[in-house]
């Protein structure tokens, strides 16, 4: 232990990178962008897919490379550190235009961002020496051209020729999701298809967050030695929130159950499709929630300043200097947003919460992270999340594990509309899912269709990333195949399938804008129900203990309508 009298003030330089990750620092956010740094390259995070298209560069099988992504998907530094890989050190992320030798004498040309002009060059004038091929003529032997652009952009070049080539004529097609193999000496890559917080790995068949565990792992243990011992001796280590976290990181106890937690968060972000989770925007999320916006020197200068811990950062929309799609995802998933009474009155008497004035929602947001002593998160949850974890294992599923899960998701469907109690009980639900019609006119009389059970299958909707590339689903489909062999399909995301699960287990979804989340769900309701009407279920309140069924039946040709009362 260091003694008090030598206590100090302390500077940590490695600190002071680690927050210029983050755009909305105060001090500064040049570290936001390639690979022109020394701290860029020693957080740059390597996967499968730089180490397969460099050694298909080296060996000959590709000659044409394609990169699609968003702004801050990491193109650029992908692209840098291939050229590393290659024995390129000096490629900065300005340099729009660039070329190497490779060892075999090979050219390698490269355009980092195909849709901007450069040093007064438009970007079609840019574009056309390297897609030549793609024109009339087939790839070069001795030519490796390496493309980074918008698929928009790319789409709008191919149009514009006056004659494609065939490996042109396939890109076309791939862009206009038409179908077709693409010549195995090309390589297109979109970024925009990968999960950066973890998902399956279809080349692999298994579950991996690699990419977020080793990126979290560069930020803590930095180049070298540790650099976070000079902290020991520092006067404001108590009161350091980027010192507490990475104590809290470490630990063997704590760390893996943030971390466990912390990931889930981010997985439900994605999975809710609504933001597209970029390097550069993971990185910032990174850097804000575990080391916070304050430098060494504004802890010395300001002795009464404590800052908020992770657990503030990560999920309270009102935290200093909060910005960005990312964090406001988080916020919506609050688990200070929900409530149990049980649990809260157990948070409340905890004596980490009870000595502290920050009240039960920060005392909810620390303990599902993991960061209160002896406090089981189990029962908290994020908002709306009760059901992610089934969400986010669909492609896993063992088939009893999906089954229950269709028939479960199908009783959601069937508890939207306003069906008798007889209905769905146990006996009636045994012959298929109950599914209201929508009488022209008002009637007291309640109709509906069964849908046979096994009829119904769910699946996830997996994107097509590159060797590589883990991905995660951000919708599944519950598919019905009708009598004459034609599916019908409801895609549904996180929100649909939560809601769906919540009205199977009872829960009222007052207050709840459905005519928005549910207007896919009753299209395909209504097509089901639509689908053959030769046999109808009814109840009436005049007999309310009774159900009835009405089937048209056909002899000799003669069509009848029959009645029959079931119970």
């Amino acid at each position: 232990m260091t003694k008090n009298e030598d206590l100090g003030p302390r500077e940590n330089p490695w600190l002071t990178q680690l927050l210029s990750a983050y755009p909305g620092a105060p001090h500064g956010n040049k570290e936001t962008r390639g690979l022109d740094s020394d701290f860029a390259v020693q957080t740059y995070v390597r996967t499968r897919l730089d180490d397969v298209l460099r050694d298909a560069i080296l060996s000959g099988g590709v000659r044409l490379v394609i990169l699609f992504g968003n702004a801050g998907d990491g193109k650029t530094a992908f692209l840098q550190n291939l050229a590393r890989s290659l024995g390129r050190t000096e490629v900065h992320s300005a340099e729009q235009i660039w070329q190497m030798t490779l060892p075999d004498g090979r050219c390698l040309q490269a355009n980092q961002d195909g849709s901007a002009a450069w040093r007064g060059q438009r970007a079609d004038d840019l574009l056309d020496p390297l897609l030549k091929p793609l024109q009339n003529g087939d790839m070069p032997p001795d030519a490796v051209r390496i493309v980074a652009i918008n698929s928009g952009k790319l789409l709008e070049w191919l149009e514009r020729q006056d004659s494609l080539s065939r490996i042109g004529q396939q890109l076309k097609r791939m862009l206009m999701d038409e179908g077709t193999t693409l010549d195995e000496r090309v390589r297109l890559i979109d970024l925009n298809q990968r999960s950066l917080v973890g998902g399956f790995d279809a080349d692999d068949g298994r579950w991996s967050t690699n990419f977020l565990d080793t990126l979290l792992d560069r930020f803590l243990d930095g180049p070298g030695e540790d650099p976070w011992a000079v902290c020991g001796g520092c006067s404001a280590a108590s009161r350091c929130t980027a010192l507490r976290s990475v104590r809290m990181l470490k630990d063997d106890a704590s760390g893996p159950l943030i971390r466990q937690r912390f990931t889930l968060a981010l997985q439900a972000c994605h999975q809710r499709g609504e933001v597209h989770i970029t390097a550069r925007e993971l990185r910032a999320v990174l850097s804000y929630v575990f080391f916070g916006v304050h430098t060494c020197s504004d802890l010395h200068q300001a002795p009464s300043l404590v800052p908020d811990g992770f657990w503030q950062r990560s999920f309270d929309a009102d935290s200093a200097h909060r910005q960005g799609d990312l964090l406001a995802e988080l916020a919506r998933l609050d688990p200070a947003l929900e409530c149990d009474p049980d649990q809260d009155r157990t948070l409340r008497q905890h004596p980490q919460v009870a000595s502290s004035p920050a009240g039960l929602a920060e005392a909810r947001r620390r303990a599902w992270l993991g960061g209160l002593e002896d406090m089981d998160p189990t029962g908290i949850t994020l908002t709306h999340g009760r059901h992610f974890d089934r969400f986010r294992r669909v492609r896993i599923m063992s088939a009893p594990e999906l089954q229950t899960l269709t028939q479960e998701l199908c009783l959601g469907i069937a508890h939207l509309e306003d069906l008798p109690t007889l209905a769905l009980d146990k006996t009636h639900l045994a012959a298929g899912v109950p599914l209201r019609i929508a009488p022209r006119t008002p009637t007291e009389t309640v109709l509906w269709v069964s849908k046979p059970w096994d009829r119904f299958r769910l699946e996830a909707v997996m994107p097509a990333a590159a060797l590589g590339l883990e991905a995660l689903h951000t919708h599944v489909r519950l598919i019905y195949r009708g009598e004459h062999g034609r599916d019908d399909v409801l895609a549904m995301g996180l929100e649909l399938f939560h809601l769906l699960l919540e009205l199977r287990a009872g829960v009222q979804l007052s207050g709840v804008a459905q005519e928005g989340i549910f207007a896919n769900l009753e299209v395909y309701t209504r097509r089901l129900a639509s689908e053959d009407t030769r046999e109808l279920f009814g109840w009436h309140p005049g007999d309310e203990h009774s159900l009835f069924r009405i089937r048209v039946t056909a002899v000799d040709g003669v069509q009848t309508i029959e009645r029959e009362v079931l119970r």
